[in-house]
């Protein structure tokens, strides 16, 4: 019966490792204040960092829907015009002082900075 144990063991640990992590994308455009944002995250998402905004749009092609944040505190009007062309209804975005109906509206999800760790953990 210790065999039948150790073999199930054995099963559920491959088992879990099997099971892949939904993956989310962040536009890293301030690596510092995402540090703790991506350990977080780390612990239940892939997380793929994208320095171009541009790298957005080609995993739209690739991606169905895929869950996307981005920090526009420090983006240039150009760049967030772009972000409202983003097709994903995944999309999370932060911000520090105002954003823009627009914006607000094409986002699942919108949080002022500075963050929280309730937000982190809930995303």
């Amino acid at each position: 019966s210790t065999l039948v144990y150790e073999f199930i063991g054995i099963y559920v640990r491959k088992l879990s490792k099997n099971i892949e992590k939904e993956k989310i994308y962040i536009l890293n455009n301030d690596p510092i204040s995402f540090f703790n944002l991506i350990i977080e995250l780390n612990k239940k998402y892939h997380v793929k960092q994208l320095s171009k905004l541009d790298q957005l749009f080609l995993i739209e092609k690739e991606e169905k829907n895929p869950k996307i944040i981005i920090d526009i505190s420090k983006l240039k009007n150009e760049d967030k015009q772009e972000i409202e062309k983003l097709s994903t209804s995944n999309l999370i975005l932060f911000y520090e002082n105002h954003i823009n109906k627009s914006l607000e509206s094409k986002a699942l999800k919108v949080y002022q900075k500075p963050l929280n760790l309730d937000i982190l953990i809930s995303l």
